[in-house]
């Protein structure tokens, strides 16, 4: 049986450090529509979903989904894992590929390697990530940050809803 592999892009523009950022301009475009760019030239993607939150802020996040021909999920600000879960469930997605607006200058070339990778051992790994240095001195980083891409089973992440609070 085929897994529908699905994108998850978080982003919203009511980031407290560098409001709007996901909508900032580089080349007279979005930063967000610059990476969704980006990310069409992957291999194996069924569908691109932006996960936003209900703020009005987000609006033109939504606006932009639609002009690029992408899927938006709006849903809680504060609840991120909420928001990626319920996103992963109404689209009916197998497999996430996540990454964040914070990261526009996604790899076609790295992703395609993590999901491939992911593809390959489904029955033994339920995550896959090129970040794992980043956040853990145990392993070796081999990528700077913002490069990151996880790969998972949707399954995971409704396991981990159930098991957390936060």
């Amino acid at each position: 049986m085929k897994k529908k592999i699905d994108i998850i892009i978080e982003a919203r523009a009511s980031s407290t450090r560098l409001p709007g950022k996901v909508l900032l301009k580089v080349l007279n475009r979005p930063l967000l529509d610059l990476m969704i760019e980006r990310l069409k030239l992957i291999s194996k993607i069924d569908s691109i979903i932006i996960a936003t939150t209900t703020n009005e802020k987000d609006n033109e996040i939504e606006k932009l989904a639609k002009n690029n021909n992408v899927k938006c999920f709006r849903g809680s600000e504060t609840d991120v894992l909420g928001r990626v879960v319920m996103a992963a469930k109404e689209f009916k997605t197998d497999i996430i590929v996540q990454t964040t607006g914070d990261n526009p200058l996604v790899d076609k070339n790295v992703s395609e390697q993590l999901i491939n990778f992911f593809i390959n051992n489904y029955e033994i790994y339920d995550f896959v990530s090129n970040d794992a240095g980043i956040y853990n001195s145990k392993f070796k980083q081999e990528f700077p940050m913002g490069l990151n891409t996880k790969v998972f089973k949707s399954s995971l992440l409704f396991d981990v809803e159930k098991k957390t609070k936060n």
